[in-house]
């Protein structure tokens, strides 16, 4: 078991959540989270109705989550990149932006409101929104084509869950 932090800049506690580590691929780490799992934004709890896949790569700004029992069949978190705190700790600054398939098929950018207040609020760094705002664009295109590991590869983990 490993614990997930997403924190919002310039450190606090965002998502925080226990995930089953799945195994690794060529796309990173994939953990799992089951249906009835309690998952917890700062620290209010929040009971999870279906389960999800997550892939968590070094180097790369966004984690992808695939659900089961949600509006989105995939929810893509832009990020800066995740850094393990040892084995069972990885940790990850929320930029807010976030890339959605929804289970009709149709692809959409999330929260921009949001990251433009808070990357002068927060005093985002440029290089993070440039990176953010680029890393959307691709991955806008990477969901709407359903390109790996957005395809096969997440369905392939979330049969394991």
């Amino acid at each position: 078991m490993v614990t997930v932090e997403f924190r919002k800049h310039p450190d606090t506690l965002h998502w925080n959540y226990r995930a089953e580590v799945l195994g690794e691929d060529e796309y990173g780490t994939w953990l799992g989270v089951t249906p009835g799992t309690v998952l917890f934004k700062g620290n209010e709890p929040k009971t999870m109705n279906g389960g999800f896949v997550q892939s968590i790569a070094p180097g790369r700004w966004w984690t992808m989550v695939r659900n089961t029992g949600h509006r989105t069949s995939h929810y893509v978190d832009i990020i800066t990149p995740a850094t393990w705190d040892g084995p069972d700790r990885v940790i990850m600054v929320d930029l807010d932006l976030d890339v959605v398939r929804l289970t009709d098929g149709s692809v959409q950018i999330e929260d921009e409101d949001e990251f433009n207040q808070h990357r002068v609020s927060l005093r985002y760094p440029d290089f993070w929104v440039d990176k953010a705002r680029i890393t959307a664009a691709e991955l806008h295109v990477a969901l709407d084509r359903l390109d790996e590991p957005f395809n096969k590869v997440s369905e392939t983990w979330l049969a394991t869950l």
